[in-house]
């Protein structure tokens, strides 16, 4: 095909459009999903835009190098053109298997642009002449523009012409009529007042058509249900409307048609109708509805703000008197049980004045007041609440290990974080966790053959973990390193490493004890925290614990 620049173009049956010069070939190809479609057609404007007819993709426009594709989707009524012609007064006329449409080249660029996606055009068949609908393809030219001005058209039954300069539209426009509307089924009087529809239906039809003879099958229709829809809704020549399930509010459908020659009735027809709400879809009962809901959610959160504050009330009394009574407690053991010791050390001293009958004696009673003294020392700490943090848990464990380990002449080295997070930790974990690190001494002491001691604390989100680590000869009988289970390895069979766990299990932990021959044993005393036990945190209670 030559334009009327002279440029010779041809289509290709994988989709490609070629520029032809004598001494160049110019590929173009669209890059959509249908690039692979054969061209039937060409037709050139004047100002260089290319359009192309494909097989099953619709209508191309090459335009400054941009492929434009125009389907049934746009609004294009067919798929598969076979011919193209201008006529010459700003229409192309496309031969189809459909039939011969015939639509203005300004739609299809407002089309191709995205201007609109409504399309009208002109459609000729049987009715009109046509010896068959579908036009030929397979060669070319199959179509041809006379000198005269005429536009010729092969179809499979023969040739067909038609002369653009003598088309008028001299149809008036289709008179559309409203023929039914059917509620579930059901007709629903047109005509008698206004119509209200009750609540509860699901499924609206609407029929309509156009009076007119000389359009015929021809007839295309728009329509839309004004509250519901936005835009005109393309019913092509279908002559139904269908709507599901309308919510409660007033409505007026409208169609229009166009009839043959492609004039519209832009005023149609219309049919307005009222579905009405059940009585809990009407503004009153939302209202009634709102302020109960309202004053149901005010009610509640002011119950559950009262009995909030009533436990939290409570809790704070039973903490206040849990702690008085632990000072109580610290105080009575300090007073009593202090002056009573004070007094054995005193009597000690006086009994050393007679060595001879009582200085063995007396010497032993002294060294079991003071042990005495020390451990009154630490229950009084366990109990005492001002200690109930994790400051005042670790700088008496930090210090009891040093001086514990500095007589035993063994190094002790810490790692603990700063600042320790502010927490409260439960007195029976403060005990527990004190005796078990002493105990843990105690064996590092007397069985490990230790020159140093770690202490590290590992703080998570949930949990903290204490690890007591030395150098000493580890476990007998334990080859490589591995974790111990405690309770069932021969090794661990005394009672001192199974209490370890018994006293981090009364508070809800674990204790993990990992050794291996000559490279020492390290020890894991993990507790979980429970952040529900307490509005500011508390440490060490047993989530499982009833």
């Amino acid at each position: 095909m030559e334009t009327p620049a002279g440029v010779v173009w041809a289509g290709a049956d994988d989709g490609t459009l070629y520029r032809c010069a004598p001494d160049q070939l110019t590929a173009f190809r669209p890059s959509d999903a249908l690039a692979k479609q054969p061209v039937y057609s060409l037709a050139a404007d004047a100002d260089g835009t290319l359009w192309a007819g494909t097989f099953r993709g619709g209508l191309l426009r090459f335009k400054n190098g941009v492929f434009t594709r125009l389907t049934a989707r746009q609004g294009l009524p067919v798929d598969v053109i076979s011919q193209i012609l201008d006529d010459q007064h700003g229409r192309l006329w496309l031969g189809t298997h459909q039939g011969i449409y015939c639509v203005a080249k300004s739609a299809l660029n407002a089309c191709a642009d995205g201007r609109t996606n409504k399309l009208d055009y002109i459609i000729y068949g049987r009715q009109d002449g046509l010896p068959a609908l579908e036009c030929s393809d397979g060669y070319q030219p199959a179509c041809w523009r006379g000198a005269d001005g005429r536009l010729w058209f092969t179809t499979v039954n023969g040739v067909v012409w038609v002369n653009p300069d003598e088309l008028t539209a001299s149809s008036s426009p289709a008179q559309v009529v409203i023929e039914e509307l059917l509620v579930d089924g059901g007709p629903v009087a047109l005509r008698g007042g206004k119509i209200i529809v009750p609540p509860g239906h699901g499924q609206f039809d609407f029929r309509f058509t156009a009076l007119n003879f000389e359009a015929g099958d021809k007839a295309r229709f728009r329509y839309r249900l004004d509250g519901l829809d936005t835009d005109w809704v393309e019913a092509d020549t279908l002559r139904t409307a269908q709507y599901r399930h309308l919510p409660p509010r007033t409505y007026r459908f409208r169609v229009i048609a166009c009839n043959g020659e492609g004039v519209w009735n832009e005023t149609g027809a219309a049919v307005e109708f009222e579905v009405q709400p059940f009585f809990y879809q009407t503004w009153w009962f939302k209202i009634l509805a709102g302020v109960i809901i309202i004053g149901g959610i005010s009610f509640g959160v002011r119950r559950a703000a009262t009995r909030k504050y009533r436990r939290k009330l409570a809790l704070l009394q039973q903490q206040h008197a849990i702690e008085r009574d632990r000072a109580r407690i610290a105080k009575d053991i300090h007073d009593d049980v202090g002056a009573g010791l004070t007094q054995i050390t005193l009597l000690t001293e006086l009994a050393r004045r007679d060595p001879e009958q009582t200085g063995a004696n007396l010497g032993r009673i002294s060294d079991s007041a003071r042990k005495l003294t020390k451990a009154m020392d630490e229950i009084v700490w366990a109990v005492d609440p001002q200690h109930d943090t994790f400051d005042g848990l670790f700088d008496y464990i930090s210090a009891y290990a040093e001086d514990f380990l500095r007589v035993a002449g063994i190094r002790c080295r810490m790692d603990l974080p700063s600042p320790l997070p502010t927490a409260r930790v439960d007195a029976e974990l403060r005990y527990n966790l004190f005796l078990a690190l002493k105990e843990t001494l105690n064996n590092i002491v007397k069985h490990a053959k230790a020159t140093e001691v770690w202490l590290r604390l590992r703080i998570e989100p949930k949990s903290f973990t204490l690890i007591i680590e030395d150098n000493g000869q580890g476990l007998p009988g334990v080859a490589g390193q591995r974790e111990l289970n405690l309770g069932k390895d021969r090794l661990t069979s005394g009672s001192g490493l199974v209490n370890l766990q018994k006293r981090l299990a009364a508070v809800g932990g674990h204790c993990k004890i990992y050794s291996r021959a000559g490279q020492g044993t390290r020890v894991e005393m993990s507790v979980t925290i429970n952040h529900a036990v307490s509005p500011v945190v508390a440490i060490g209670r047993d989530d499982n614990a009833g």
